[in-house]
């Protein structure tokens, strides 16, 4: 039997993405971290926990950092579909009209040099 996908929201722009790319790393680490411990005890108790209670909590926390790290993976793929995207429509500039725009920037450049000129000599 197959299971389906979760399904994560997408971002609104990159920078939203590389927010939420940091905050399921943080996420992820801090459960690894907690899953490092042995020892793991009741937060009310301050007692260890029994085999029971442990490998109960065990498997929650495995499985938020499953969904974590399936949220990661989305997110990543998202950026690098997005990415694709922003070069391909970069590359679509229709080499005539960059030289255009190239020759008018360099116009407009020479035209504030002489004007530069002009102003330092009126002084």
């Amino acid at each position: 039997m197959s299971q389906q996908q979760p399904k994560f929201q997408c971002p609104v722009s990159l920078a939203d993405c590389r927010r939420r790319m940091h905050e399921l790393q943080n996420v992820i680490q801090g459960i690894e971290l907690q899953l490092s411990d042995p020892n793991r005890t009741d937060k009310e108790t301050r007692r260890r926990l029994s085999l029971t209670d442990y490998k109960i909590w065990r498997n929650r926390a495995l499985g938020r950092m499953t969904s974590a790290k399936l949220e990661y993976s989305f997110l990543k793929e998202w950026r690098r579909n997005e990415n694709i995207k922003l070069s391909e429509s970069a590359s679509k500039v229709d080499p005539v009209q960059r030289l255009i725009n190239e020759y008018f920037a360099l116009e407009h450049k020479q035209r504030q040099d002489v004007l530069d000129v002009i102003l330092a000599e009126g002084k």
